[in-house]
């Protein structure tokens, strides 16, 4: 028997597939607008994008958020009123995301009220209750209200868990409490971060004797994790000419060798000086190319090494000095030792100076360094003002008895020393 395949044309059947075709098209069309707006969404800054960007996804919250924050930048009255409203939208379709809830708070504390702000930063909280950033927000807007206690909690809580927090947290208190170091340590609790952050804020205020006990009290541990808070209190102490406090700071700061107060660093020259990044209580040279400086290995008084100084100067005009900082006590008497060889023909001009480093008086002149001289002695006394807190050592060209000065030839200096 012969069989015969018979085909089945239905009406279903040919219209079926052109069907599906043209909604998966739809679908694709519908999934890629999406993703293009919810991609653009996170860049877009122009409000005639946003508006399209809604368009395309208007159940994105994202494209919502983005039109609320090119509207509230228009910096128009009818603008900002829209915003406010692209921002609930944001909220209300997806209210779990607790990031919106604070865009929107922080539209309604600018442009509703803090109250209304208030509701929005609590939904937050309870969304993120971990978040330090949601702590601080909320912390601050109630502290606008007047709402102090809670206010100083919520603030609390966003330092103990960013300590990044805690310097505008404490000068927030500042105006707060008055700037009543007790309270605020009383509000927000005295761990090492606050403490670190109140004595930048005290030394800002120049209560500087405060902001130095309190950085005593931290652990090792604590000055390192705060380098740059140290960083910053050792710049006020120094920039306000507390230099005690400043040679402290700068010993807990630098990995290099720890400095003393009466003592030269590097006093016989057997390291070498830094003139990338000087050390401001290291010996220090001025810019220029006259007289050449450098360390010297044949002439020596002890040691290895010495300065070394080249002076060719037909006119003597151009000078560079070198100089070094020491802390010393105040209303105390010194004596400034150093050694020195000559080989010159000059004039005797060049003189060693001590100079109060805050007030810039020239505490004693050396006598001039004669020209032709073997390792031989320099030594002068001086007695410190009842504010010194440390003293500049230079070396200075003393003013010449002609215009025209000329210098050349060769000096060494070693076994620098300040003896009470």
């Amino acid at each position: 028997m012969e069989i015969r395949t018979i085909r089945l044309n239905s009406v279903a059947a040919n219209i079926g597939l052109p069907i599906l075709v043209v909604l998966f098209l739809i679908l694709l069309t519908f999934v890629i607008r999406w993703y293009l707006a919810d991609s653009a969404a996170g860049n877009v800054r122009q409000k005639e994008l946003a508006e399209i960007l809604v368009s395309l996804a208007p159940s994105d919250p994202k494209t919502h958020y983005a039109l609320a924050y090119s509207l509230e930048n228009s910096f128009s009255a009818e603008d900002i009123n829209r915003s406010l409203q692209e921002y609930e939208k944001a909220v209300a379709l997806s209210p779990n995301d607790y990031r919106f809830w604070l865009a929107l708070g922080f539209a309604r504390e600018r442009y509703e009220s803090s109250e209304s702000a208030e509701i929005a930063f609590r939904k937050a909280l309870e969304l993120a209750p971990n978040y330090a950033q949601v702590h601080w927000l909320l912390g601050n807007n109630l502290l606008r209200q007047g709402k102090e206690e809670e206010a100083l909690n919520e603030i609390r809580i966003a330092v103990e868990k960013d300590t990044s927090l805690a310097v505008p947290a404490i000068a927030t208190l500042w105006l707060v409490l008055r700037g009543d170091s007790d309270k605020i340590l009383n509000k927000i609790g005295d761990s090492e971060a606050v403490k670190s952050a109140l004595s930048v804020v005290l030394a800002r205020d120049k209560r500087f004797d405060e902001a130095f006990q309190i950085w005593q009290s931290l652990s090792e541990e604590s000055t390192k994790k705060y380098r740059n808070l140290a960083e910053q209190l050792f710049s006020l102490f120094l920039s306000e000419k507390r230099f005690r406090y400043a040679l402290h700071l700068r010993n807990q700061i630098m990995n290099s060798e720890k400095l003393e107060a009466e003592k030269f660093q590097n006093p016989s020259f057997e390291e070498e000086i830094n003139t990338t990044n000087p050390d401001h209580f290291g010996w220090r040279i001025s810019e220029g190319v006259e007289p050449q400086i450098g360390i010297n290995r044949e002439q020596k008084r002890s040691g290895e090494q010495s300065l070394f100084m080249i002076f060719n100067s037909p006119t003597g005009k151009d000078f560079r000095s070198i100089q070094q900082m020491v802390v010393v006590s105040s209303a105390q008497q010194y004596r400034l030792k150093l050694f020195f060889r000559s080989n010159l023909k000059a004039q005797e001009t060049l003189v060693w100076q001590v100079v109060d480093a805050a007030e810039g008086k020239v505490l004693a002149e050396t006598e001039p360094i004669p020209p032709e001289a073997d390792w031989t002695s320099l030594e002068i006394a001086f007695t410190t003002l009842p504010t010194t807190e440390a003293v500049i050592v230079r070396l200075m060209r003393a003013p010449c008895p002609k215009q025209i000065c000329p210098i050349s030839g060769k000096v060494w200096f070693d076994d620098f020393s300040l003896e009470k």
